[in-house]
């Protein structure tokens, strides 16, 4: 029986979710109760996305800061981070705003600005070792090309 790989799994080509599916899968199957106690759950990247725009929208029309995470003034902080959805996609947001705004010259400028106002804190080793992954893999892409220099 001969069959033919599926694009999605090929090698150099991925699917941004791909690594945090694994994890959560395995999380379920190595350690439900972890799972459940420390609330390892998967937080899809198109609901991040959504809840990000809009507390971007507060920052901008309620709270003055109209660059909203780009603004100097704006920290963000994510106590349990897991594997950095949340800040992975503040840092994808800032960079394409900055490289709307300015130019694809000043997103390093802006990652580099905004690297000094993110934090993230995580006890557990898994889902670091899968942010790592997806660092430095390219499944974010703007964090590869900084992480690569």
């Amino acid at each position: 029986m001969t069959t033919r790989p599926d694009p999605a799994y090929a090698p150099g080509v991925h699917n941004r979710d791909s690594y945090l599916h694994l994890y959560e899968h395995f999380l379920t199957v190595y350690d439900p109760a972890l799972r459940q106690k420390s609330g390892s759950y998967y937080t899809p990247h198109q609901v991040v996305e959504e809840m990000l725009r809009l507390t971007e929208d507060v920052l901008r029309t309620r709270l003055g800061q109209q660059a909203g995470f780009g603004e100097d003034d704006v920290r963000i902080v994510d106590p349990a981070m897991r594997t950095g959805t949340y800040l992975h996609t503040v840092i994808e947001r800032v960079t394409e705003q900055a490289a709307d705004r300015y130019g694809p010259a000043m997103a390093p400028d802006a990652i580099a600005r905004l690297a000094t106002r993110l934090h993230g804190f995580e006890l557990q080793m898994g889902p670091l070792g899968v942010l790592r992954v997806c660092t430095v893999s390219g499944v974010t892409p703007v964090l590869k090309a900084t992480v690569d220099g």
